[in-house]
C-alpha cells in the first residue's frame, strides 16, 4: 500500500492487472497491463500478447526482473518505469506471493 494505505496497485493496474487509461490527481495516467501471461510472454516464446502501452517492454519478466522493476523502477533492458510508478521494499516472500497472485489473474 502506498500513500497512507490510499493505493496499491490494483489503484492504477485495476483489480483484475489489465491496466488502461485513467485520472489521477489530474493526470492522465496509463498503466500497463500486469497479468504474469503478459509479463512473462515474452520469456515464454510467446507473440501477440503485449496489450502494453509500451510495446515491447512488457514480456520479458521473471521473479527477479520484477523485483528490479518494482524496487529500482527499472525494466529487463534497464530503461526507467513510470515516474509515477511507486517503488517498494518487498521481502523474498512478499515478492514470491505476489508473483504467484500475478500468475492467477486471467
Amino acid at each position: 500500500m502506498m500513500m497512507g494505505g490510499f493505493l496499491a496497485c490494483a489503484s492504477c493496474h485495476g483489480p483484475a492487472g489489465k491496466g488502461g487509461t485513467h485520472e489521477m490527481y489530474n493526470y492522465t495516467m496509463v498503466a500497463p497491463d500486469i497479468r504474469f501471461i503478459t509479463l512473462n510472454a515474452r520469456k515464454q516464446g510467446l507473440t501477440g500478447t503485449n496489450p502494453s502501452s509500451q510495446p515491447g517492454k512488457a514480456g520479458e519478466y521473471d521473479i527477479e526482473d520484477l523485483n528490479r522493476a518494482l524496487i529500482e523502477g527499472l525494466r529487463p533492458d534497464s530503461s526507467g518505469l513510470n515516474e509515477y510508478m511507486p517503488r517498494w521494499i518487498l521481502s523474498d516472500q512478499d515478492l514470491t506471493e505476489l508473483l504467484e497472485y500475478l500468475k492467477t489473474l486471467p
